[in-house]
Protein backbone atom coordinates (compact mmCIF):
# COMPACT_ATOMS: atom_id res chain seq x y z
CA UNK A 1 0.00 0.00 0.00
CA UNK A 2 1.47 3.39 -0.94
CA UNK A 3 1.58 5.93 0.93
CA UNK A 4 -1.38 8.03 -0.22
CA UNK A 5 -3.45 5.25 -0.27
CA UNK A 6 -2.65 4.91 3.80
CA UNK A 7 -3.97 8.32 3.43
CA UNK A 8 -7.27 7.95 1.27
CA UNK A 9 -7.74 4.85 4.22
CA UNK A 10 -7.86 7.62 6.83
CA UNK A 11 -10.58 9.60 5.18
CA UNK A 12 -12.60 8.77 8.26
CA UNK A 13 -10.32 10.48 10.44
CA UNK A 14 -9.74 13.36 7.91
CA UNK A 15 -11.77 15.92 10.13
CA UNK A 16 -9.16 15.14 13.14
CA UNK A 17 -6.09 15.13 10.76
CA UNK A 18 -6.91 18.61 9.50
CA UNK A 19 -7.48 19.95 13.14
CA UNK A 20 -3.79 18.64 14.04
CA UNK A 21 -2.50 20.25 11.50
CA UNK A 22 -4.22 23.59 12.29
CA UNK A 23 -2.43 23.13 15.81
CA UNK A 24 0.78 22.12 14.53
CA UNK A 25 0.55 25.53 11.88
CA UNK A 26 -0.62 27.19 15.14
CA UNK A 27 2.94 26.30 16.76
CA UNK A 28 4.77 26.53 13.47
CA UNK A 29 3.59 30.66 13.37
CA UNK A 30 4.03 30.59 16.81
CA UNK A 31 7.60 29.82 16.79
CA UNK A 32 8.37 32.12 14.02
CA UNK A 33 6.92 34.43 15.70
CA UNK A 34 9.33 33.46 18.41
CA UNK A 35 12.19 33.42 16.05
CA UNK A 36 11.30 37.02 15.26
CA UNK A 37 11.23 38.05 18.69
CA UNK A 38 14.12 36.77 19.79
CA UNK A 39 16.40 39.32 20.54
CA UNK A 40 13.38 40.83 22.67
CA UNK A 41 13.79 38.42 24.94
CA UNK A 42 15.75 38.66 28.36
CA UNK A 43 17.62 35.54 30.43
CA UNK A 44 15.15 34.07 32.85
CA UNK A 45 18.72 33.27 34.98
CA UNK A 46 19.74 36.79 36.24
CA UNK A 47 22.00 34.76 38.55
CA UNK A 48 25.61 34.09 37.57
CA UNK A 49 25.07 30.05 37.80
CA UNK A 50 27.05 27.96 35.72
CA UNK A 51 25.03 25.96 33.24
CA UNK A 52 27.67 23.34 32.37
CA UNK A 53 28.33 22.50 36.01
CA UNK A 54 25.63 19.63 35.29
CA UNK A 55 26.58 16.78 33.76
CA UNK A 56 25.84 16.46 29.89
CA UNK A 57 23.49 13.64 28.63
CA UNK A 58 25.46 10.73 27.35
CA UNK A 59 25.50 8.82 24.22
CA UNK A 60 24.82 6.05 26.30
CA UNK A 61 22.28 7.97 28.69
CA UNK A 62 20.40 8.87 25.64
CA UNK A 63 19.95 5.52 24.32
CA UNK A 64 18.51 4.30 27.43
CA UNK A 65 15.97 7.10 27.60
CA UNK A 66 15.12 6.64 23.93
CA UNK A 67 14.22 2.94 24.65
CA UNK A 68 12.36 3.92 27.48
CA UNK A 69 9.97 5.95 25.75
CA UNK A 70 9.88 3.54 22.76
CA UNK A 71 8.61 1.00 25.22
CA UNK A 72 5.78 3.21 27.03
CA UNK A 73 4.74 4.47 22.80
CA UNK A 74 0.55 5.00 23.16
CA UNK A 75 0.39 5.33 19.44
CA UNK A 76 -2.10 3.16 17.37
CA UNK A 77 -0.57 0.27 15.09
CA UNK A 78 -1.87 2.90 11.90
CA UNK A 79 -0.38 6.08 13.54
CA UNK A 80 3.16 4.29 13.64
CA UNK A 81 2.74 2.93 9.91
CA UNK A 82 1.74 6.51 8.95
CA UNK A 83 4.77 7.98 11.15
CA UNK A 84 6.73 5.59 9.78
CA UNK A 85 5.72 6.44 5.97
CA UNK A 86 5.96 10.61 6.89
CA UNK A 87 9.56 9.77 8.46
CA UNK A 88 10.44 7.99 4.91
CA UNK A 89 9.31 11.23 2.57
CA UNK A 90 10.57 13.71 5.51
CA UNK A 91 14.21 11.80 4.57
CA UNK A 92 14.49 11.10 1.30
CA UNK A 93 11.89 12.98 -1.28
CA UNK A 94 13.70 15.70 -3.06
CA UNK A 95 10.91 18.51 -2.88
CA UNK A 96 12.16 20.39 0.25
CA UNK A 97 8.07 21.27 0.43
CA UNK A 98 7.19 18.01 0.93
CA UNK A 99 9.67 17.06 3.10
CA UNK A 100 8.62 19.84 5.83
CA UNK A 101 5.04 18.82 4.98
CA UNK A 102 5.78 15.04 6.06
CA UNK A 103 7.68 16.09 8.82
CA UNK A 104 4.34 18.70 9.88
CA UNK A 105 2.26 15.23 9.88
CA UNK A 106 4.77 13.21 12.87
CA UNK A 107 3.49 12.51 15.65
CA UNK A 108 6.20 10.66 17.35
CA UNK A 109 8.43 12.77 19.23
CA UNK A 110 10.88 10.02 18.69
CA UNK A 111 11.08 10.42 15.46
CA UNK A 112 11.10 14.43 15.25
CA UNK A 113 14.30 14.08 17.27
CA UNK A 114 15.93 11.48 15.07
CA UNK A 115 15.48 14.34 11.65
CA UNK A 116 16.46 16.79 14.36
CA UNK A 117 19.87 15.17 14.98
CA UNK A 118 20.68 14.04 11.26
CA UNK A 119 18.77 15.83 8.25
CA UNK A 120 20.83 17.61 6.54
CA UNK A 121 18.51 20.52 5.21
CA UNK A 122 18.46 22.92 7.68
CA UNK A 123 14.93 24.47 7.42
CA UNK A 124 13.36 20.58 7.54
CA UNK A 125 15.58 20.09 10.85
CA UNK A 126 14.43 23.58 12.46
CA UNK A 127 10.99 22.48 11.73
CA UNK A 128 11.32 18.92 13.32
CA UNK A 129 12.62 21.02 16.33
CA UNK A 130 10.31 23.59 16.85
CA UNK A 131 7.34 20.65 16.69
CA UNK A 132 8.89 18.97 19.69
CA UNK A 133 7.71 19.74 22.99
CA UNK A 134 9.29 16.87 25.21
CA UNK A 135 11.17 18.73 27.76
CA UNK A 136 13.68 15.64 28.15
CA UNK A 137 13.84 15.56 24.48
CA UNK A 138 14.88 19.20 24.25
CA UNK A 139 17.59 18.62 26.62
CA UNK A 140 18.63 15.55 24.46
CA UNK A 141 19.09 17.79 21.67
CA UNK A 142 20.83 20.49 23.36
CA UNK A 143 23.31 18.33 24.57
CA UNK A 144 24.00 15.51 21.51
CA UNK A 145 22.81 17.65 18.31
CA UNK A 146 25.71 18.08 15.96
CA UNK A 147 23.98 21.37 14.40
CA UNK A 148 23.42 24.88 16.17
CA UNK A 149 20.90 25.69 14.53
CA UNK A 150 18.37 23.18 16.83
CA UNK A 151 20.35 23.36 19.95
CA UNK A 152 19.53 26.81 19.57
CA UNK A 153 15.80 26.15 19.22
CA UNK A 154 16.10 23.85 21.58
CA UNK A 155 17.45 25.87 24.25
CA UNK A 156 14.79 28.79 23.14
CA UNK A 157 11.72 26.40 24.00
CA UNK A 158 13.16 24.99 27.19
CA UNK A 159 13.18 28.84 28.08
CA UNK A 160 17.32 29.04 28.34
CA UNK A 161 17.56 32.28 26.40
CA UNK A 162 21.02 33.07 27.86
CA UNK A 163 21.98 29.45 26.03
CA UNK A 164 20.29 30.19 23.13
CA UNK A 165 21.95 33.36 22.75
CA UNK A 166 25.48 31.32 23.12
CA UNK A 167 24.45 29.40 20.34
CA UNK A 168 24.04 31.79 18.30
CA UNK A 169 27.01 34.38 19.18
CA UNK A 170 29.17 31.26 18.56
CA UNK A 171 28.28 30.16 15.19
CA UNK A 172 26.37 32.71 13.29
CA UNK A 173 28.18 33.91 10.33
CA UNK A 174 26.81 37.60 10.40
CA UNK A 175 29.33 39.22 13.17
CA UNK A 176 26.38 41.92 13.84
CA UNK A 177 23.85 39.18 14.84
CA UNK A 178 26.43 37.14 16.57
CA UNK A 179 27.89 40.69 18.56
CA UNK A 180 23.58 41.47 19.43
CA UNK A 181 23.66 37.93 21.15
CA UNK A 182 26.59 38.86 23.14
CA UNK A 183 25.30 41.71 24.33
CA UNK A 184 21.95 40.00 25.32
CA UNK A 185 23.77 37.23 27.46
CA UNK A 186 23.76 38.29 31.18
CA UNK A 187 24.99 34.57 32.55
CA UNK A 188 29.22 35.04 32.57
CA UNK A 189 29.49 31.06 31.92
CA UNK A 190 27.53 31.55 28.85
CA UNK A 191 29.86 34.36 27.63
CA UNK A 192 32.94 32.02 28.70
CA UNK A 193 31.36 29.40 26.66
CA UNK A 194 31.11 31.72 23.60
CA UNK A 195 34.93 32.59 24.45
CA UNK A 196 35.91 29.05 24.21
CA UNK A 197 33.89 27.84 21.34
CA UNK A 198 33.14 30.66 18.83
CA UNK A 199 34.78 30.12 15.77
CA UNK A 200 35.40 33.82 15.55
CA UNK A 201 38.35 35.05 17.22
CA UNK A 202 36.84 39.21 17.70
CA UNK A 203 33.82 37.05 19.01
CA UNK A 204 35.57 35.53 21.47
CA UNK A 205 37.18 38.41 22.53
CA UNK A 206 34.23 40.89 22.80
CA UNK A 207 32.64 37.74 25.25
CA UNK A 208 35.66 38.21 27.06
CA UNK A 209 35.61 41.53 27.83
CA UNK A 210 31.93 41.47 29.13
CA UNK A 211 33.19 38.85 31.51
CA UNK A 212 34.13 40.26 35.35
CA UNK A 213 33.02 36.96 37.20
CA UNK A 214 36.40 35.35 38.72
CA UNK A 215 34.54 32.01 38.70
CA UNK A 216 33.87 32.24 34.92
CA UNK A 217 37.25 33.40 34.16
CA UNK A 218 38.41 30.16 36.16
CA UNK A 219 36.01 28.26 34.19
CA UNK A 220 37.46 29.15 30.59
CA UNK A 221 41.01 28.56 32.13
CA UNK A 222 40.16 25.46 33.74
CA UNK A 223 38.85 24.17 30.25
CA UNK A 224 42.22 25.36 28.65
CA UNK A 225 43.71 22.98 31.29
CA UNK A 226 41.49 20.10 30.60
CA UNK A 227 42.98 20.19 26.55
CA UNK A 228 46.72 20.81 27.84
CA UNK A 229 46.17 17.56 29.97
CA UNK A 230 44.68 15.47 27.25
CA UNK A 231 47.30 17.10 24.99
CA UNK A 232 49.51 15.29 27.31
CA UNK A 233 47.96 12.28 27.56
CA UNK A 234 47.89 11.42 24.12
CA UNK A 235 51.55 12.77 23.77
CA UNK A 236 52.56 10.54 26.15
CA UNK A 237 50.14 7.44 25.16
CA UNK A 238 51.07 7.66 21.20
CA UNK A 239 47.00 8.30 20.89
CA UNK A 240 46.57 9.91 17.49
CA UNK A 241 43.42 11.82 18.49
CA UNK A 242 43.01 14.72 16.25
CA UNK A 243 44.22 18.22 18.06
CA UNK A 244 40.96 20.45 18.64
CA UNK A 245 41.26 23.25 15.78
CA UNK A 246 39.32 25.39 18.04
CA UNK A 247 41.50 25.30 20.66
CA UNK A 248 41.73 28.34 22.89
CA UNK A 249 43.66 31.29 21.63
CA UNK A 250 46.80 31.75 23.87
CA UNK A 251 46.34 35.47 23.86
CA UNK A 252 42.61 35.00 25.67
CA UNK A 253 44.38 32.60 28.57
CA UNK A 254 47.20 35.37 28.64
CA UNK A 255 44.37 38.29 29.01
CA UNK A 256 42.79 36.52 31.81
CA UNK A 257 45.92 35.57 33.80
CA UNK A 258 47.00 38.97 33.75
CA UNK A 259 43.59 40.40 35.47
CA UNK A 260 44.59 42.18 38.45
CA UNK A 261 41.76 40.32 40.09
CA UNK A 262 42.86 36.57 38.94
CA UNK A 263 44.20 35.28 41.11
CA UNK A 264 43.45 31.19 41.94
CA UNK A 265 46.48 29.81 42.83
CA UNK A 266 45.22 26.29 41.71
CA UNK A 267 44.05 27.24 38.61
CA UNK A 268 47.49 29.25 37.60
CA UNK A 269 49.46 26.23 38.61
CA UNK A 270 47.75 23.86 36.43
CA UNK A 271 48.92 26.74 33.70
CA UNK A 272 52.14 26.90 34.83
CA UNK A 273 52.90 22.97 34.68
CA UNK A 274 50.45 21.75 31.70
CA UNK A 275 50.09 25.09 29.24
CA UNK A 276 52.22 24.28 26.08
CA UNK A 277 53.10 27.76 25.65
CA UNK A 278 56.25 28.87 27.67
CA UNK A 279 55.02 32.50 27.40
CA UNK A 280 51.62 31.38 29.11
CA UNK A 281 53.39 29.48 30.96
CA UNK A 282 55.45 32.49 32.53
CA UNK A 283 52.94 34.56 33.10
CA UNK A 284 51.03 31.97 35.23
CA UNK A 285 54.36 31.78 36.88
CA UNK A 286 54.96 35.39 37.92
CA UNK A 287 51.23 35.42 39.52
CA UNK A 288 52.00 32.02 41.64
CA UNK A 289 52.93 33.06 45.48
CA UNK A 290 53.59 29.72 46.80
CA UNK A 291 57.01 28.65 46.82
CA UNK A 292 56.48 25.01 46.94
CA UNK A 293 54.61 25.41 43.77
CA UNK A 294 57.43 27.49 42.37
CA UNK A 295 60.07 24.89 43.54
CA UNK A 296 58.46 22.12 41.55
CA UNK A 297 57.87 24.81 38.37
CA UNK A 298 62.11 25.67 38.66
CA UNK A 299 63.25 21.94 39.22
CA UNK A 300 60.75 20.31 36.25
CA UNK A 301 59.79 22.95 33.46
CA UNK A 302 62.02 22.32 30.27
CA UNK A 303 62.21 25.87 29.08
CA UNK A 304 65.32 28.24 30.60
CA UNK A 305 62.96 31.63 30.51
CA UNK A 306 60.36 29.61 32.69
CA UNK A 307 62.45 28.36 34.91
CA UNK A 308 64.53 32.08 35.27
CA UNK A 309 60.51 32.92 36.16
CA UNK A 310 59.73 30.61 39.09
CA UNK A 311 63.04 31.07 40.65
CA UNK A 312 63.14 35.17 40.41
CA UNK A 313 59.82 34.57 42.25
CA UNK A 314 61.24 32.26 45.03
CA UNK A 315 62.25 34.01 48.78
CA UNK A 316 62.74 30.77 50.75
CA UNK A 317 66.29 29.75 50.91
CA UNK A 318 66.58 25.98 51.64
CA UNK A 319 64.55 25.52 48.24
CA UNK A 320 66.68 27.86 46.33
CA UNK A 321 69.44 25.72 47.51
CA UNK A 322 68.03 22.16 46.75
CA UNK A 323 67.00 23.70 42.85
CA UNK A 324 70.66 25.18 42.63
CA UNK A 325 72.21 21.54 44.03
CA UNK A 326 69.78 19.09 42.46
CA UNK A 327 67.91 20.33 39.47
CA UNK A 328 68.32 18.84 36.14
CA UNK A 329 68.44 21.86 34.10
CA UNK A 330 71.75 24.44 34.40
CA UNK A 331 69.57 27.34 33.91
CA UNK A 332 67.45 26.74 37.10
CA UNK A 333 70.78 26.20 38.95
CA UNK A 334 72.27 29.21 37.93
CA UNK A 335 68.84 31.20 38.17
CA UNK A 336 69.48 30.04 42.05
CA UNK A 337 72.63 30.86 42.63
CA UNK A 338 71.69 33.96 41.88
CA UNK A 339 69.62 34.44 44.65
CA UNK A 340 71.14 32.12 46.89
CA UNK A 341 72.73 33.34 50.26
CA UNK A 342 74.04 30.31 51.75
CA UNK A 343 78.19 30.24 51.98
CA UNK A 344 78.36 26.29 52.24
CA UNK A 345 76.18 25.67 49.40
CA UNK A 346 77.26 28.21 47.27
CA UNK A 347 81.09 26.94 48.12
CA UNK A 348 80.34 23.21 47.16
CA UNK A 349 78.62 24.22 43.75
CA UNK A 350 81.64 26.39 42.66
CA UNK A 351 83.95 23.22 43.40
CA UNK A 352 81.66 20.35 41.99
CA UNK A 353 78.78 21.62 39.67
CA UNK A 354 79.06 20.24 36.27
CA UNK A 355 78.15 23.38 34.28
CA UNK A 356 80.90 25.86 34.30
CA UNK A 357 78.56 28.78 33.87
CA UNK A 358 76.94 27.81 37.33
CA UNK A 359 80.12 27.69 39.16
CA UNK A 360 80.72 30.81 37.56
CA UNK A 361 77.88 32.16 38.99
CA UNK A 362 78.61 30.48 42.57
CA UNK A 363 81.71 32.52 42.69
CA UNK A 364 80.27 35.52 42.00
CA UNK A 365 78.77 35.36 45.53
CA UNK A 366 81.85 33.61 47.21
CA UNK A 367 84.12 35.74 49.53
CA UNK A 368 86.14 32.71 51.73
CA UNK A 369 89.77 33.52 50.16
CA UNK A 370 90.92 29.72 50.99
CA UNK A 371 88.34 28.31 48.79
CA UNK A 372 88.13 31.16 46.16
CA UNK A 373 92.23 30.19 45.66
CA UNK A 374 91.46 26.59 46.01
CA UNK A 375 89.29 27.05 42.71
CA UNK A 376 91.79 29.56 41.24
CA UNK A 377 94.29 27.10 41.12
CA UNK A 378 92.23 23.52 40.94
CA UNK A 379 89.23 24.09 38.61
CA UNK A 380 89.74 22.62 34.74
CA UNK A 381 88.31 26.17 33.06
CA UNK A 382 90.09 29.07 32.70
CA UNK A 383 86.88 31.16 32.92
CA UNK A 384 85.67 29.70 36.15
CA UNK A 385 89.87 30.26 37.55
CA UNK A 386 89.13 33.94 35.96
CA UNK A 387 85.95 34.24 38.05
CA UNK A 388 87.73 33.33 41.25
CA UNK A 389 90.88 35.48 40.79
CA UNK A 390 88.63 38.67 40.21
CA UNK A 391 87.57 38.62 44.20
CA UNK A 392 91.15 36.75 45.43
CA UNK A 393 93.04 39.56 47.65
CA UNK A 394 96.35 37.23 48.34
CA UNK A 395 98.89 38.88 46.40
CA UNK A 396 101.58 36.13 46.53
CA UNK A 397 98.45 33.38 45.15
CA UNK A 398 97.79 35.89 42.69
CA UNK A 399 101.89 35.91 41.95
CA UNK A 400 102.02 32.28 42.04
CA UNK A 401 98.86 32.03 39.25
CA UNK A 402 100.80 34.67 37.22
CA UNK A 403 103.99 32.58 36.99
CA UNK A 404 102.13 28.82 37.12
CA UNK A 405 98.59 28.72 35.26
CA UNK A 406 98.99 26.76 32.20
CA UNK A 407 96.33 29.22 30.36
CA UNK A 408 97.34 33.03 29.39
CA UNK A 409 94.26 34.53 29.75
CA UNK A 410 94.00 33.78 33.48
CA UNK A 411 98.13 34.42 33.76
CA UNK A 412 96.36 38.09 32.52
CA UNK A 413 93.60 38.58 34.74
CA UNK A 414 95.88 37.41 37.57
CA UNK A 415 98.59 39.99 36.84
CA UNK A 416 96.04 42.50 36.24
CA UNK A 417 93.99 41.98 39.30
CA UNK A 418 97.47 42.10 41.01
CA UNK A 419 98.41 45.45 39.69
CA UNK A 420 95.20 46.89 40.54
CA UNK A 421 95.40 45.74 44.40
CA UNK A 422 97.36 48.23 44.97
CA UNK A 423 100.96 49.95 43.88
CA UNK A 424 102.81 49.39 47.15
CA UNK A 425 107.06 48.28 46.69
CA UNK A 426 105.13 44.87 47.50
CA UNK A 427 103.46 44.43 44.45
CA UNK A 428 106.65 45.57 42.53
CA UNK A 429 108.58 43.22 43.91
CA UNK A 430 106.13 40.40 42.66
CA UNK A 431 105.96 42.21 39.65
CA UNK A 432 109.68 42.16 39.48
CA UNK A 433 109.69 38.17 40.18
CA UNK A 434 107.27 38.11 37.48
CA UNK A 435 109.13 39.61 34.97
CA UNK A 436 111.85 37.45 35.52
CA UNK A 437 110.42 34.17 36.03
CA UNK A 438 107.53 34.01 34.02
CA UNK A 439 107.62 31.62 30.69
CA UNK A 440 104.73 34.23 28.78
CA UNK A 441 106.20 37.22 27.29
CA UNK A 442 103.51 39.28 27.23
CA UNK A 443 103.18 38.58 30.90
CA UNK A 444 106.81 39.88 31.60
CA UNK A 445 105.72 42.39 29.24
CA UNK A 446 102.96 43.76 31.60
CA UNK A 447 104.92 43.13 34.61
CA UNK A 448 107.57 45.16 33.36
CA UNK A 449 105.19 47.93 32.13
CA UNK A 450 104.36 48.32 35.85
CA UNK A 451 107.74 48.69 37.77
CA UNK A 452 108.61 52.61 38.44
CA UNK A 453 111.51 52.07 40.89
CA UNK A 454 114.73 52.33 38.66
CA UNK A 455 116.83 49.81 40.86
CA UNK A 456 114.23 47.20 39.83
CA UNK A 457 113.89 47.69 36.17
CA UNK A 458 117.72 47.56 35.86
CA UNK A 459 118.38 44.48 37.55
CA UNK A 460 116.00 43.24 35.03
CA UNK A 461 117.76 44.66 32.28
CA UNK A 462 120.67 43.14 33.23
CA UNK A 463 119.52 39.96 35.17
CA UNK A 464 116.67 38.93 32.96
CA UNK A 465 116.98 35.60 30.78
CA UNK A 466 114.41 37.22 28.35
CA UNK A 467 115.50 40.04 26.78
CA UNK A 468 112.20 41.33 25.41
CA UNK A 469 111.61 42.10 29.17
CA UNK A 470 115.68 43.47 29.46
CA UNK A 471 113.88 46.12 26.60
CA UNK A 472 110.84 46.73 28.11
CA UNK A 473 112.43 47.53 31.32
CA UNK A 474 115.34 49.57 29.80
CA UNK A 475 112.37 51.68 27.70
CA UNK A 476 111.26 52.82 31.28
CA UNK A 477 114.39 53.26 32.92
CA UNK A 478 115.70 57.38 32.91
CA UNK A 479 118.77 57.66 35.12
CA UNK A 480 121.60 58.17 32.99
CA UNK A 481 124.16 56.31 35.23
CA UNK A 482 121.95 53.01 34.77
CA UNK A 483 122.00 53.78 31.20
CA UNK A 484 125.32 54.61 31.24
CA UNK A 485 126.52 51.59 32.94
CA UNK A 486 124.43 48.94 30.38
CA UNK A 487 125.75 50.73 27.83
CA UNK A 488 129.10 49.97 29.22
CA UNK A 489 128.98 46.50 30.60
CA UNK A 490 125.95 44.84 28.98
CA UNK A 491 126.80 41.47 27.05
CA UNK A 492 123.76 42.24 25.11
CA UNK A 493 124.59 44.28 21.79
CA UNK A 494 121.20 45.56 21.27
CA UNK A 495 121.10 46.67 24.60
CA UNK A 496 123.91 48.46 25.12
CA UNK A 497 122.38 50.51 21.48
CA UNK A 498 119.09 50.85 23.34
CA UNK A 499 121.21 52.59 26.27
CA UNK A 500 123.03 54.50 23.91
CA UNK A 501 120.06 56.38 22.16
CA UNK A 502 118.42 57.09 25.18
CA UNK A 503 121.54 58.48 26.04
CA UNK A 504 122.15 60.75 23.54
CA UNK A 505 119.07 62.77 24.35
CA UNK A 506 121.39 63.89 27.43
CA UNK A 507 122.53 67.34 28.08
CA UNK A 508 125.40 65.53 29.78
CA UNK A 509 127.87 65.78 27.07
CA UNK A 510 130.82 64.42 29.35
CA UNK A 511 129.14 61.31 30.02
CA UNK A 512 128.65 60.49 26.05
CA UNK A 513 132.71 61.52 25.96
CA UNK A 514 133.26 58.93 28.33
CA UNK A 515 131.24 56.64 27.00
CA UNK A 516 133.21 56.54 24.07
CA UNK A 517 136.65 56.52 25.44
CA UNK A 518 135.78 53.91 27.86
CA UNK A 519 133.91 51.41 26.16
CA UNK A 520 135.21 48.55 24.41
CA UNK A 521 132.30 47.21 22.30
CA UNK A 522 132.86 49.18 18.74
CA UNK A 523 128.74 49.46 18.69
CA UNK A 524 128.65 51.43 21.30
CA UNK A 525 131.39 54.04 20.14
CA UNK A 526 130.08 54.01 16.19
CA UNK A 527 126.40 54.97 18.09
CA UNK A 528 127.87 57.79 20.22
CA UNK A 529 130.87 58.95 17.76
CA UNK A 530 127.82 60.82 15.93
CA UNK A 531 127.14 62.48 18.83
CA UNK A 532 130.45 63.85 19.62
CA UNK A 533 132.15 67.03 18.88
CA UNK A 534 135.24 66.78 20.83
CA UNK A 535 137.91 67.49 18.20
CA UNK A 536 140.41 65.79 20.13
CA UNK A 537 138.38 62.56 20.10
CA UNK A 538 137.29 62.73 17.15
CA UNK A 539 140.71 62.78 15.65
CA UNK A 540 141.74 60.20 17.82
CA UNK A 541 139.27 58.01 16.91
CA UNK A 542 139.58 58.31 12.87
CA UNK A 543 142.60 58.09 12.90
CA UNK A 544 143.51 55.35 15.52
CA UNK A 545 140.54 52.53 15.29
CA UNK A 546 141.16 49.45 13.86
CA UNK A 547 137.61 49.37 12.81
CA UNK A 548 136.50 51.23 10.03
CA UNK A 549 133.22 51.82 10.40
CA UNK A 550 134.33 53.62 13.77
CA UNK A 551 136.72 55.43 11.80
CA UNK A 552 134.02 56.80 8.91
CA UNK A 553 131.93 57.63 11.90
CA UNK A 554 134.43 60.00 13.14
CA UNK A 555 135.09 61.66 10.14
CA UNK A 556 131.66 62.90 9.57
CA UNK A 557 131.71 65.48 12.54
CA UNK A 558 135.81 66.20 12.08
CA UNK A 559 136.37 69.92 11.01
CA UNK A 560 140.03 69.49 10.60
CA UNK A 561 140.87 70.08 6.89
CA UNK A 562 144.52 68.89 7.04
CA UNK A 563 143.31 65.85 9.12
CA UNK A 564 140.48 64.70 6.50
CA UNK A 565 142.61 65.46 3.44
CA UNK A 566 145.36 62.81 4.68
CA UNK A 567 142.40 60.53 5.31
CA UNK A 568 140.82 60.66 2.29
CA UNK A 569 144.06 60.21 0.39
CA UNK A 570 145.38 57.86 2.89
CA UNK A 571 142.94 55.51 4.54
CA UNK A 572 142.93 51.61 3.74
CA UNK A 573 139.71 51.51 3.55
CA UNK A 574 137.76 52.73 0.19
CA UNK A 575 134.35 54.21 2.29
CA UNK A 576 136.68 55.62 5.10
CA UNK A 577 138.40 57.50 1.93
CA UNK A 578 135.33 58.40 0.52
CA UNK A 579 133.50 59.86 3.57
CA UNK A 580 136.42 61.74 4.90
CA UNK A 581 136.29 63.22 0.64
CA UNK A 582 132.73 64.24 1.05
CA UNK A 583 133.24 65.70 4.28
CA UNK A 584 136.21 67.96 3.43
CA UNK A 585 134.19 69.24 0.36
CA UNK A 586 131.44 70.42 2.41
CA UNK A 587 133.55 71.82 4.57
CA UNK A 588 135.13 73.78 1.54
CA UNK A 589 132.04 75.24 0.11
Amino acid sequence: MGLFDFIKKDKKEEKSKDLDKNNDNNESKSNKSKSKGFFNRTSNNKEDMNPFDKDRITEKEYKLAKKKRQEKDVRTDDEKIKDSAMKDMALNHKNRNNRIAAVMELKSQDILEDITFNHKDKFVRTVAVSRITDPEILEEITALAEYSDVRQIAFEKLDQIDLAFGELAKFEKDKKIAYGAIEKIENEFVLADVVLNAKDKKIKYKALDKIENIKALEYILNQANLEDNNDNKNKKTRNKTKTNKNRIDKQIIKSIINKKEFNNQEVLFEIAINNKDKFIRSEAVKKIDNDENLREIAINDTNEYVQSVAIESIENDEILSEIAISSQYDNSRLEACKKLNNPSVLSEIAKNDSNKFVRIEAIKSLNQENILVNISLNDEDSYVRSEAIKKISSTTHLKEIVINDIDNIVRKNAINKLILNNNSNEIEDLLYEISIKSKDEEIREIATQNIANEDKLKDIILNSNHIDSSKEALSKLNDEKSLYSIALTSENSQLRINAVEKLKHSKNMKLIENLVLNSKEDDVIVESLDKISNQNILSKFAIGSKNPKIRETACKNLTNRSLLENISNNDEDKYVRKVAKKHLDLLNK
